[in-house]
């Protein structure tokens, strides 16, 4: 081939060349790409586990331009079933996937029935980070006392749980003999024990305390209102009283009807009851309030004034002043005795003209 000709060939192939790159940036200009990513359609909160059944309610499909997707993003939902959302995720966020981790595992050490149930903690309720996977533990609720509502009591309201998992791990630390910084504990519970133990993490952190794992005995107690426990304490067993307390204040003038509607039954040491003060309930019923006693103040009897039935008929006195006799009775005897008249306006005997029965003592006039 002449150099001419080889020259004007190599011309024509590179203006072909920059044709074809120039019609391709013009048809491409103005087009964006997207692809499809999963993100969150409300917010996921830290520790909630991905099923089947709630993977379409938490997360969805969106277009994205594939320039502005962040590395390690999920593409496909069904990535998303049986993981653990490792910390909460905002209202429409992509999910990377380093947001979830594997639960396959966490779920097969469940036993048939149960459930996996996560729960927020901190470092003091999780026994200082020693409540590790595979740990048996205890869970202690504060809440109101049954029998006394205005009381907060500790008790204990789950026994002998396995922990599933710390965190995000569900094993043992390699080089620790604690679990740093736990935050989260996941429980096997029954459905049942599930229930109690979300309600009382919506009031509060539960306490955990640990057990050996094989001790599964089921200990009751009664809970704890102060650090003698629910019922008798040491000072109380030894020498207390009760001291009524006025739940709200109380004026002057009412009749006390009901004892528990007025007042409060604490048991305090003898040498701190005030002088005067009501310690037997069964004394105050029916009986009227004198003054205005406040409320929370312990009740005395200079506050009381005994409640005064229907007046009885006063008892009339016969005097007879001439010549009688009366019959005197002595316990079951009796001996009749006169009597002489006496002056005018004197008074020589009194009685009824019928006395008490012989037996209560007495006279009978004649």
């Amino acid at each position: 081939m002449k150099p001419k000709t080889l020259i004007l060939l190599v011309v024509a192939i590179g203006c072909g060349l920059v044709a074809a790159f120039l019609a391709s940036q013009a048809t491409g200009k103005g087009q964006v790409t997207t692809v499809p990513i999963v993100v969150t359609k409300a917010e996921v909160r830290q520790g909630t586990f991905v099923t089947d059944s709630n993977v379409d309610n938490l997360f969805e499909l969106k277009e994205w331009t594939r320039e502005a997707v962040p590395p390690n993003t999920v593409t496909d939902i069904k990535e998303l079933k049986k993981k653990l959302v490792q910390r909460t995720l905002d209202p429409g966020a992509p999910v990377n996937k380093r947001d979830v981790a594997d639960s396959e595992g966490l779920a097969k050490t469940l036993s048939t029935g149960q459930r996996a149930v996560t729960l927020q903690v901190t470092i003091n309720s999780a026994v200082a980070g020693f409540i590790l996977p595979g740990s048996h533990v205890d869970l202690i609720a504060n809440m109101p006392d049954p029998k006394e509502p205005q009381k907060i009591m500790s008790k204990i309201f789950l026994q002998n749980v396995l922990v599933l998992a710390v965190n995000t791990e569900d094993s043992k630390p390699e080089n620790s003999k604690v679990m740093q910084q736990p935050g989260l504990v996941t429980l096997a519970l029954s459905p049942e024990d599930a229930e109690k133990a979300i309600r009382v993490a919506k009031d509060g952190v539960p306490y955990m305390v640990m057990r050996r794992p094989d001790d599964e005995k089921t200990v009751k107690t009664n809970g704890a209102l102060n650090a003698f426990g629910r019922g008798q304490s040491d000072i109380e067993a030894a020498d207390t009283k009760n001291l009524l307390y006025a739940k709200t204040s109380i004026g002057e003038g009412t009749v006390i009807d009901s004892v528990e509607k007025y007042f409060d039954i604490t048991a305090v040491p003898s040498n701190l009851v005030p002088p005067g003060a009501v310690t037997d309930p069964a004394l105050v019923r029916g009986v009227k309030v004198e003054k205005f006693l406040g409320a929370k103040m312990p009740l005395t009897n200079d506050y009381l004034v005994a409640s005064r039935g229907p007046a009885k008929e006063d008892r009339k006195e016969t005097t007879i002043r001439g010549p009688h006799k009366m019959k005197i009775f002595e316990g079951a005897s009796s001996k009749v005795v006169e009597f002489p008249a006496g002056s005018e306006g004197e008074v020589i005997s009194g009685g009824t003209p019928i006395g008490p029965r012989p037996k209560d003592g007495g006279s009978e006039g004649k």
